[in-house]
């Protein structure tokens, strides 16, 4: 067996093992998308790397944004 698959079956082990910690696919929002859709964070390529980090710091952005609005207009009444 080449080592590179050695290598993949060892990452994907804790994967395996972490799958009922991890959130239904259905509900996942940016953030989750570029945490847990990666077979390996180490080798995602740099440019789709770069917008799942853009995409998800505009969605939690966003979200916090409307928490605050909400939040603000519930106080101002």
């Amino acid at each position: 067996m080449p080592v590179t698959q050695d290598v993949e079956t060892s990452l994907m082990q804790p994967n395996e093992r972490l799958a009922s910690s991890i959130l239904p696919r259905k509900t996942w929002n940016s953030a989750d998308q570029s945490l847990y859709q990666p077979v390996n964070l180490y080798r995602v390529p740099l440019e789709e790397a770069r917008d799942m980090l853009l995409k998800a710091i505009s969605s939690r952005s966003a979200t916090t944004t409307a928490t605050v609005n909400k939040h603000s207009s519930i106080a101002a009444k």
